[in-house]
């Protein structure tokens, strides 16, 4: 839903100004961002139980990796936001940087340790192109609009490593 809802609020924001234009897009961000934590960690404490109770045992290997996808998942929804800038400046074929590079390294990632790390292997290269997906997004959507509070948004990403990595 935040990929949905989030270029309309941004660019309705962009459009409208005002004094505290710049805060409401950060506001909106943390809350995104937040609220992706809590359903990471929901899910984690969830889907044990979830494919249990549904008789998914054949599922339960791809556990493992689960929080790994998750941070995928949050890195992806990352990029995202930080290319609202671009698409705000319509500047939209410069993402195709932001897709092309990461996707190349993933796949190229994917040739290199899928063969000897299998699933995990994938899952761990796709948090890493997601990674550089974001960074670029950022790096590049700061030329467009410079988002307040990347401080709290390294906190928030921080909780989702967290959230994501650390055994339950």
């Amino acid at each position: 839903s935040a990929l949905v809802d989030w270029p309309r609020f941004y660019y309705a924001k962009m459009r409208d100004g005002g004094p505290t234009r710049d805060a409401d897009i950060a506001a909106r961000v943390r809350k995104f961002l937040l609220l992706h934590v809590v359903t990471v960690l929901g899910t984690r404490l969830v889907a044990t139980h979830a494919y249990s109770l549904f008789g998914a045992h054949e599922y339960r290997a791809g556990l493992d990796y689960l929080g790994w996808l998750m941070l995928g998942n949050y890195a992806f929804l990352l990029g995202n936001l930080f290319s609202a800038g671009i698409g705000y400046a319509k500047r939209t074929r410069i993402v195709l940087v932001t897709f092309l590079v990461p996707g190349v390294l993933n796949l190229g990632g994917n040739l290199l340790v899928v063969p000897a790390w299998g699933g995990r292997g994938a899952a761990v290269t796709t948090v890493g192109a997601y990674a550089i997906f974001a960074l670029l997004s950022l790096a590049i959507g700061q030329r467009f609009h410079r988002f307040a509070g990347l401080g709290w948004i390294g906190v928030i990403s921080a909780l989702a490593v967290a959230a994501s990595l650390v055994p339950l």
